[in-house]
């Protein structure tokens, strides 16, 4: 598994890869190195890819395919456990895709059913995610992997911690990160309910150091003696900062006819505006302002993808970048939109 690593890292190095370049030259020769078998039987196309294709139809067009995410699941039949789910994004488009996940998945859907493990990766950095807990996508991040500037035999212990084919067969991989996870909330939150219970001054536990202090030496402090003495003990500050909330937010845009588009998803009101300024202008004018796609390639079932006409549109961008798309798209049209990102 090192030497695979390693292998990947000098190819890292050179240049971008194409989200197929990821599947093949990263995750499948990974998985290899995991001992799983590489066929549709096993890793199969997650449900929001298959639409009308037949998983074989889904590898047969990775090779061509230029639209992102690409996701898949791996799968056994014997498995103790549910399925790992994959997210394949393009290089640097973690930070996009976490975004993406925190506004439209993780906080307004139910998780995908019957998974445990969801992995989000554009080849250079692997984030895994425990879906049987509550929380947004940040709070459920168990680990993050860099397979260019991490270290290898970190990268390979818990790739095989995670991944392997004999432990995500045999529960062993259900088990480790549910571990990982349970050690992370308690190094985030133990130290936070000690810090309540000090700032209330806990009557139960300054009245239990008291007694204990009597009963074993015959001596009462008193209460303030007691928290003034556990104020003075350090508590080491966990290894990670508990995770904010991310605000949800959403696009409110004026037309120049004075008529204002919001809806409470950002990616609604990003389809409105392109329909009301004309989809097929707006690509006469500049085909790349708009990730498009064919039918086939549509995806949709999960919401990546929003249908104008014959099109399809990439909406899996945060709220952001959809705003600057639409600047964008102004600009060559030459029409004035006031956009704002608003809370919702």
């Amino acid at each position: 598994m090192i030497e695979n690593i390693e292998e990947i890292r000098k190819k890292l190095e050179t240049e971008p890869l194409k989200v197929n370049e990821v599947f093949h030259d990263i995750v499948i020769r990974l998985l290899g190195a995991l001992r799983w078998p590489i066929n549709t039987r096993f890793v199969r196309p997650a449900e929001s890819e298959l639409g009308t294709q037949s998983r074989s139809t889904f590898f047969q067009q990775i090779d061509t395919r230029r639209d992102v995410p690409m996701e898949f699941v791996l799968w056994h039949p014997s498995a103790k456990d549910a399925p790992v789910y994959f997210t394949l994004v393009e290089d640097g488009g973690i930070k996009s895709a976490e975004g993406q996940l925190l506004e439209e998945e993780f906080s307004h859907r139910k998780k995908p059913r019957n998974m445990l493990i969801s992995i989000l990766t554009d080849g250079k950095k692997w984030d895994f995610f425990y879906l049987r807990a509550e929380g947004d996508c940040q709070e459920l991040k168990v680990r993050e992997l860099n397979l260019l500037a991490g270290d290898s035999e970190e990268n390979a212990k818990y790739l095989n911690r995670y991944l392997s084919y004999e432990s995500v067969c045999n529960g062993e991989a259900r088990q480790a990160i549910e571990e990982d996870y349970r050690k992370l909330v308690t190094a985030l939150y133990l130290p936070k309910a000690w810090q309540n219970l000090m700032k209330k001054k806990d009557e139960f536990l300054l009245n239990a150091m008291m007694n204990k202090t009597k009963h074993l030496y015959g001596y009462t402090p008193t209460a303030e003696e007691v928290f003034d003495f556990l104020e003075s003990l350090k508590i080491d500050k966990p290894f990670r900062e508990p995770p904010k909330k991310k605000t949800l937010t959403t696009l409110s845009v004026k037309m120049e006819n004075g008529e204002v588009i919001q809806h409470t998803n950002a990616s609604d009101t990003y389809i409105e505006v392109i329909e009301k300024l004309g989809i097929e202008k707006i690509l006469a004018l500049r085909p790349k302002l708009l990730k498009v796609f064919p039918k086939q390639f549509s995806g949709s079932k999960r919401g990546i993808y929003k249908r104008i006409g014959q099109y399809y549109i990439t909406t899996h961008s945060n709220t952001k970048t959809k705003k600057e798309s639409l600047e964008k798209i102004a600009k060559e049209l030459e029409v004035h939109l006031e956009i704002e990102i608003i809370e919702k």
